[in-house]
């Protein structure tokens, strides 16, 4: 073999194979102060940049206030997973730690319950009461700090709550649960004055009233023309669809009952409506026992009276 010869295959084995990166020794740093949230090679190196793995992630900082360490041996074994061939030198272990600074949560509170206030319009929801789940203070690492307020549950559910994230400049947050009550408020027709079961359900004015609390759906002035108590309601319920019968109560082709009352005697039968008819609308009813077509006064769900009972109201 020649010298020209020679000197070729010694170059040859003096280069690095494909992927491989510069093998030359690498010293660890003992201690590093963190300034983000993930820790590069060349942050806890004493060279630094002059590593070509620099860039390379090897840690995620710990928690402001926290420490951990890096072990050498493990970021060795990562190193060479990454095709380098030297090796690393210096402390066994490498200490990480994240400044910590404690940050009062009086200045948030305002801000963040305007937002809350703000989603829960949107909504059709106000919020009732204080809420809960304010921690006294924010551990970071520093004061440059933005924050977000997400609602959480379903507009049906009066016990509320809410997810606020706080984060700094560095990447570190902390996530706070706050809960809360809130209430519906609705313009409803409210009884003004007792009325009893089968009598109109024409005592009422709009007040407003909680949403979560009112028994079945609240009914508006439309569904009250006409509409009857289905059951006694006092002064001060809300009229809904659970006390008062609203819309058609007599339906074309189908039974109704006839009630005829002279003083303490009544009489019922059964005959079928010729139409649909509201509380003291007037409808022809054809009797089932002769046939004969008659008129008379709506005055319930499926009950109608005779024209003489207008000005005396349902019979009992």
């Amino acid at each position: 073999m020649n010298c020209k010869t020679t000197l070729f295959a010694t170059l040859l084995l003096a280069l690095p194979l494909a992927g491989e990166v510069s093998c030359q020794d690498l010293h660890l740093k003992s201690r590093l102060i963190c300034e983000t949230g993930e820790i590069s090679l060349g942050a806890v190196l004493e060279e630094g940049e002059a590593s070509p793995l620099a860039g390379k992630i090897v840690a995620r900082a710990p928690d402001p206030g926290r420490r951990r360490e890096l072990s050498r041996a493990r970021l060795q074994r990562r190193l060479w997973d990454w095709g380098w061939r030297g090796h690393l030198r210096g402390a066994e272990l490498v200490t990480l730690e994240t400044p910590a600074l404690k940050l009062s949560t009086a200045p948030l509170m305002e801000s963040v319950n305007g937002k809350l206030d703000a989603l829960l319009r949107l909504e059709g929801l106000r919020r009732s009461g204080e809420i809960k789940g304010w921690p006294e203070s924010l551990t970071l690492s520093d004061s440059q700090v933005r924050w977000d307020v997400q609602l959480r549950g379903k507009r049906e559910f009066r016990n509320r709550s809410a997810g606020l994230v706080v984060s700094d400049s560095r990447g570190f947050e902390e996530r706070i649960v706050l809960r809360f009550h809130c209430e519906m408020p609705m313009r409803v027709p409210v009884a003004t004055r007792d009325m009893s079961e089968g009598s109109p359900a024409i005592h009422w004015a709009l007040e407003e009233r909680d949403g979560f609390y009112i028994d079945g759906r609240p009914l508006d002035s439309q569904d009250l023309s006409g509409a009857l108590c289905s059951r006694d309601i006092q002064a001060g319920s809300t009229l809904s669809d659970r006390n008062v019968s609203t819309g058609i109560l007599v339906r074309a082709g189908r039974e109704v009952e006839i009630r005829l009352a002279r003083g303490a005697v009544t009489v019922v039968m059964r005959g079928v409506a010729q139409a649909d008819g509201a509380f003291g609308d007037r409808v022809t009813v054809r009797h089932l026992d002769d046939q004969e077509l008659r008129r008379y006064r709506v005055t319930g769900q499926g009950r109608v009276a005779p024209l003489y009972l207008e000005d005396e109201g349902e019979a009992s």
